[in-house]
């Protein structure tokens, strides 16, 4: 009898979301949200993305508005302190995190670029701006002003992703210039949150890192084709192999 019970316990610890949340594997990104008054199995890309497990929308895609999480397909990112790969780690934790709880979320059926719905999920916004796991993006409205200061209070308290640099400007997009073209990069003004995209001349090479600023003001990001992102016969050398463990 004892024997059994420690199995139905064992299966209750691998199979619950909160708990799987912590782990460091692709099924720790399993999570729930509630959307129009629906429990939803959702799969998160990472901690602004996720995927639709259940209900009519499955296997659709999703984007989180007012906020950004960093990339999670590789070492993309620089600034300050950080190596590429520990900021790849910081960007996984940003998946659990999101995966650990179930959270109230809103659509009213939009869509971006990417043929995404757009979602927001204010608690999730907030719990990740306060630890540094996501920074602000207003791409359409400005900012809460509450939500400034949330972030600004992680910078302060360096906080996650501002623990080894407080830049002013995070690159988040880089696209090469290149037949008479300019090349292209989005950057996201830490202290608000707004976006903007900004010309280049450079003609970048597969895994070219592009900067904006300097050192501490400033930050860097590779350059790697979305095709070339996920693909595990295609992925360069430079987004190859695993983050370091926390």
């Amino acid at each position: 009898m004892r024997t059994h019970l420690l199995f139905l316990a064992l299966c209750l610890i691998v199979a619950s979301p909160a708990l799987a949340g912590d782990g460091g594997k692709e099924d720790a990104y399993d999570g729930w949200v509630r959307l129009g008054g629906n429990r939803v199995a959702v799969h998160w890309a990472d901690g602004d993305s996720f995927q639709f497990r259940s209900g009519a929308r499955k296997g659709k895609e999703t984007r989180l508005i007012g906020f950004n999480t960093l990339e999670s397909y590789g070492p993309v990112h620089r600034w300050g302190e950080w190596t590429g790969r520990e900021l790849w780690a910081l960007s996984k934790k940003a998946g659990r995190f999101a995966a650990k709880r179930e959270w109230e979320c809103f659509a009213n059926g939009k869509r971006d670029a990417y043929d995404r719905l757009l979602v927001d999920c204010p608690e999730l916004r907030r719990h990740m701006l306060r630890r540094g796991l996501a920074h602000l993006f207003a791409y359409d409205d400005p900012a809460d002003p509450a939500e400034i200061q949330l972030q600004k209070k992680a910078r302060i308290d360096e906080m996650g992703m501002w623990a080894k640099g407080l830049p002013e400007v995070i690159v988040t997009a880089a696209h090469s210039a290149g037949g008479g073209s300019s090349g292209r990069m989005r950057i996201v003004h830490a202290r608000t949150g707004e976006t903007e995209m900004v010309g280049h001349r450079t003609e970048l090479k597969i895994c070219d890192e592009l900067c904006h600023g300097d050192k501490w003001t400033g930050s860097c990001m590779l350059f790697v084709p979305y095709k070339l992102r996920y693909d595990p016969a295609k992925k360069p050398v430079c987004i190859q192999g695993e983050p370091p463990a926390e």
